[in-house]
């Protein structure tokens, strides 16, 4: 049915006649007399009775009338929230953040949405990088909070923090005797090959982006290491160099963060920075709601002292 149906019904009801309503439409009374007969007759239902010069609803009237307003106002509220989904004032946004980073994205990002843009809808999935990096290349998710570089080709991002790939060791190895300051390295470089091969080291476990690191660093200088442990967090990797049980490869962010006494820090390989980015598809621009989101998110999580998990 045309909304207007109900429109044109509910203005004779409202202006108590027909000629009344028809001014109130800006159509002519003959027009607004022609479409109440063939509704009528349409319907199979007397939906007025004349008396007095007025038209009074009858009973099939009355509840037409009750339907019609709900009908208009819920067809008004569509079309406010229509436009208030262009003008970016609601919607929904999917996004996806990796388990080990969850902990301290979500809390501060949903907090900062909440405050600029409570009539945002988020809808979160929590999910490794390869499978975050997927759905969002398969428009399953909008943005994507994951680790640079990807896996995938068809990805833009936009950076939130920089970090470096580096290896913590307890000052007890005496392993910073054997380091040099390099140019292009932020940190002591400290050759592997260089150093006792009984050294302990604790990794992450396979599959990890840091144990991807740390083995290709091995590769590159032809060491079988001796590993004490695997572990799937790097909090627990930092704590055991701290700890003075080996030595780990780590983010310079937990270093930073902590600055501890007990450790010394070094660079020991190419390919060192790493980004923690918001992902999102290089194939289409992202919507003015998902680049709200974008710009907030950003905003919001500057100061996040950033400790990676994962």
């Amino acid at each position: 049915m045309d909304i207007k149906e109900y429109t044109y019904v509910l203005a004779i009801v409202d202006n108590g006649n027909i000629s009344k309503a028809a001014q109130a439409l800006y159509i002519s009374q003959p027009s607004l007399s022609i479409f109440l007969k063939n509704l009528e007759s349409r319907l199979g239902a007397k939906l007025f009775d004349r008396r007095d010069g007025r038209l009074e609803l009858t009973y099939e009237g009355e509840r037409y009338v009750k339907y019609a307003r709900r009908i208009v106002a819920l067809s008004e509220d569509l079309e406010q929230e229509l436009e208030d989904i262009q003008k970016n004032n609601i919607g929904r946004v999917r996004i996806g953040v990796m388990l080990t980073r969850a902990t301290l994205t979500l809390p501060t990002l949903l907090k900062g949405l909440k405050a600029e843009h409570p009539q945002i809808e988020i809808q979160i999935v929590e999910d490794s990088q390869g499978a975050l990096e997927e759905m969002v290349v398969n428009g399953d998710i909008d943005i994507a909070f994951v680790n640079y570089p990807f896996k995938e080709e068809k990805l833009s991002y936009v950076s939130l923090v920089e970090y470096n790939a580096v290896l913590v060791a307890p000052k007890d190895l005496g392993l910073a005797e054997y380091a040099e300051e390099k140019d292009d390295y932020p940190y002591p470089y400290l050759d592997l090959k260089a150093i006792d091969p009984s050294t302990p080291y604790v990794l992450m476990k396979p599959g990890r982006a840091l144990r991807m690191y740390a083995d290709s660093v091995f590769s590159q200088n032809a060491i079988i290491p001796k590993v004490l442990f695997e572990t799937s967090l790097i909090t627990t990797t930092y704590e055991t160099a701290k700890a003075g049980l080996g030595a780990a490869f780590v983010y310079d962010n937990f270093y930073k963060h902590d600055d501890s006494e007990d450790l010394d820090i070094f660079s020991v390989g190419e390919d060192m920075e790493r980004k923690y980015v918001i992902a999102f598809s290089s194939e289409k621009k992202p919507s003015n709601l998902v680049q709200l989101v974008i710009d907030t998110a950003v905003d919001t999580l500057s100061d996040v002292k950033w400790r990676n998990d994962g």
